[in-house]
C-alpha cells in the first residue's frame, strides 16, 4: 500500500473526517513525520490558504488537524494567459534589473488564489476581510551579484485580463 493511502486509512477513522480529492503528502524533515493536505478551490487553480492539513508524527500519531478557508473573489471572466503573465513578469524584472548586470530565470509560473498584498499598498496590511484573488504567481531566481543576497523573488500578476499588473 502506498504511503499516502496508508496514512489516509490510518488517519480518517481516528479523526472522523471526510476527504475529497487527492491528498498531497510531504515529508517533514524537521519533525520527522509527514504533512498530509487537501487543497480546496472552486476552480482548477490551487489555494494553499484553503486546505485541510494533518500533521503526523513519524510513529503515525496525529500531531494536529486544521481546516483553513478564506473568502475567494469571483474568478475573472476573461483570464490573462500564461504567456501574457510571463511577459508582464519579464517586463517588470527587465525594468528593475536594467543596467545593473543582474539576470533572472522564471522557475515556475502557476495560477493560484492569493491573499491581499501589502507590499505596494500599506492600507492592505492586516486586511483579512479582503477576498483572495486569482493571480499568476511567478517564482523567479535572480542571477549575478544580486543572487548573493536575494535567493527567490515571488511576483503576483492579477489573472484578470483588464488588470495585467502587479497586485
Amino acid at each position: 500500500m502506498t504511503e499516502p493511502r496508508r496514512l489516509r486509512n490510518a488517519l480518517w477513522p481516528r479523526a472522523s473526517l471526510t476527504a475529497a480529492g487527492q491528498a498531497q503528502v510531504d515529508d517533514d524533515p524537521v519533525a520527522g513525520g509527514w504533512n498530509v493536505h487537501w487543497t480546496v478551490s472552486r476552480t482548477a487553480s490551487r489555494s494553499a490558504a484553503n486546505e485541510t492539513r494533518v500533521r503526523v508524527w513519524q510513529d503515525g500519531r496525529i500531531q494536529s488537524v486544521a481546516h483553513v478557508e478564506h473568502k475567494l473573489a469571483a474568478a475573472p471572466v476573461a483570464q490573462l494567459t500564461r504567456d501574457a503573465g510571463q511577459r508582464a513578469v519579464s517586463g517588470q524584472l527587465d525594468k528593475w534589473f536594467a543596467g545593473r548586470g543582474f539576470g533572472y530565470t522564471i522557475q515556475a509560473m502557476n495560477m493560484e488564489w492569493v491573499g491581499p498584498n501589502a507590499a505596494f499598498d500599506p492600507a492592505k496590511v492586516g486586511a483579512t476581510s479582503e477576498p483572495y484573488r486569482l493571480a499568476w504567481v511567478a517564482n523567479v531566481q535572480p542571477s549575478g551579484s544580486i543572487a548573493d543576497v536575494v535567493r527567490l523573488i515571488n511576483l503576483y500578476v492579477d489573472a484578470g485580463r483588464r488588470h495585467g499588473h502587479r497586485r
